[in-house]
């Protein structure tokens, strides 16, 4: 199908560099790999790869249209000898976001959207969204780490906010399956990157956001960076919901005209919890918290996890949801790859969680402590070719929390694991904490079934419903759940 190249281009501000604009191209494609005779190619600098610097080969295979963020060196000329246009933007991640926007019909104009950033909490309260709206009786759509669901679909993802040509492709798919509302997870690396440029959201939530995270050559250069990514979701929200419990809530929002609601135990939140009680719901450790006069049950523990909901019950209540639908809806939640108990027994409980750093880390300890197992026993690692002190932190907080910690592979991407271990064990050298390092980590996860004793609480972390493992450049499939139920029906649990 032909696109029309005006309309692709209608919110752009570029100059022509070379050329004559066609009035229509074959498709759009920012990989080099893939290009078609005709497309409009949009050149992307990533942090491994700059397609700027293979504009001939661009060109050779048949671009109709460069798009580019600085001048090519050589003038693009095509194989037949004519002269391929070229056009100067000054972001082309930016231009990418717009271009896509355009080639789906502007999609983020015919849904209400809700982004939801934060450190930790953000799927979590993905999830709890969607349940409350869904029980409202809306049709909700949902993106983010666990994937891209909506109309009975799910479909796997790579990125906790996917680029901006996937993401306008999945609204589009939404706003044709009659969603009314998507919910989507909005990481910092997104703002940063542009993923969400051109979307304006209608709410919007702020978790909490933790110093020291995602700082490093492939993410943020400081904190401050980080917490300026997170602060630009509402640079673009009409209105925002933020935990006022979080010290940095008032940077967050700060110089933004999006109006804003604060949640949390402070006494001068607008959406006040007064209390919050651990208490058992259908038999498992759970939660009973009050909001605006109204209690509520959560099924799940973790008093983190109760201003997590309290954010969902703020989106029901814009929405007009009723106080005892939600309450419902939190009482039976299913969140999968969070503390998600694959197997249950007197004797042997076994999850899996997506606790990738320390921050999340010590949230699913607190959450495990409501289970007052005899033993608790944890698989962890940490991604490579990230910042080195979140890899201290991690064995600070394993060392201190666990009873044993079995130290593996985890999304090694470009680093080996004996680099990564060093770092982890700086920080399990400051505990008396039990640890071993095994770095196949299917092999991890059957040494702790194996060695199961009972009363134990083995978390499974790092991955939880991913199911592959970043090596090398390369995705292998892995799947923690799959593993662990085999493991422990070979070793006679189940």
């Amino acid at each position: 199908m032909m696109l029309e190249t005006s309309n692709l281009l209608a919110k752009l501000d570029y100059t022509l560099l070379q050329g004559k604009i066609p009035a229509e191209v074959s498709g759009i494609c920012q990989d080099n790999r893939k290009i078609e005779p005709g497309n409009l190619f949009i050149c992307i600098k990533g942090d491994r790869f700059d397609s700027h610097t293979v504009i001939e080969d661009i060109v050779a295979k048949g671009a109709g249209l460069l798009v580019v963020e600085r001048p090519p060196e050589l003038p693009a000329v095509a194989p037949d000898g004519g002269t391929v246009p070229v056009i100067l933007v000054p972001s082309t991640r930016i231009a990418m976001a717009r271009i896509y926007a355009a080639r789906y019909g502007y999609p983020a104009e015919r849904i209400k959207l809700i982004g939801i950033t934060g450190t930790k909490g953000k799927t979590t309260t993905t999830h709890m969204v969607h349940a409350v709206l869904e029980a409202g009786g809306f049709k909700v759509g949902a993106i983010g780490t666990t994937g891209v669901d909506y109309a009975d679909q799910h479909i796997s993802t790579q990125n906790t906010t996917p680029d901006s040509y996937d993401l306008q492709r999945y609204l589009r798919d939404m706003v044709d399956a009659g969603c009314e509302i998507a919910v989507i997870e909005v990481a910092s690396q997104a703002e940063l990157l542009h993923r969400v440029e051109a979307i304006e959201f209608d709410y919007s939530i702020f978790t909490n956001i933790a110093p020291g995270d995602h700082i490093g050559p492939a993410e943020h250069a400081d904190f401050a960076d980080y917490l300026r990514c997170k602060s630009r979701l509402f640079g673009h929200s009409r209105v925002a919901f933020v935990n006022r419990d979080d010290p940095h809530w008032r940077e967050i929002v700060a110089g933004h005209n999006c109006r804003v609601y604060t949640y949390g135990t402070d006494p001068d939140a607008d959406f006040r919890v007064p209390t919050i009680e651990d208490t058992p719901v259908h038999g498992l450790p759970g939660l009973r918290f009050t909001v605006g006069g109204h209690e509520y049950r959560l099924n799940r523990p973790g008093h983190f996890n109760a201003l997590n909901a309290t954010a969902a019950v703020c989106i029901g209540h814009a929405f007009g949801v009723a106080p005892d639908i939600m309450a419902t809806a939190l009482e039976n939640l299913y969140i999968p790859g969070r503390l998600e108990l694959i197997f249950s027994s007197p004797i042997l409980r076994v999850c899996v969680d997506n606790a990738h750093n320390g921050y999340s880390l010590l949230h699913f300890f607190e959450a495990v402590r409501a289970y007052e197992p005899q033993r608790t026993v944890v698989v962890f690692g940490t991604g490579g070719n990230r910042q080195r002190d979140r890899r201290f932190e991690m064995g600070r907080i394993a060392g201190n929390s666990a009873d044993l910690s079995i130290v593996t592979s985890q999304h090694s991407r470009y680093e080996s694991f004996a680099t990564i271990l060093a770092d982890i064990e700086v920080g399990l050298a400051e505990t008396t904490g039990e640890y071993l390092a095994i770095e196949d980590r299917r092999e991890a996860i059957e040494y702790v079934i194996r060695n199961a004793r009972p009363g134990d609480f083995i978390g499974i972390t790092g991955l939880g419903r991913t199911k592959y493992l970043s090596v090398n450049g390369q995705n292998v499939p892995f799947d923690d759940v799959a593993t662990a139920l085999e493991f422990l029906e070979k070793y006679g649990w189940k």
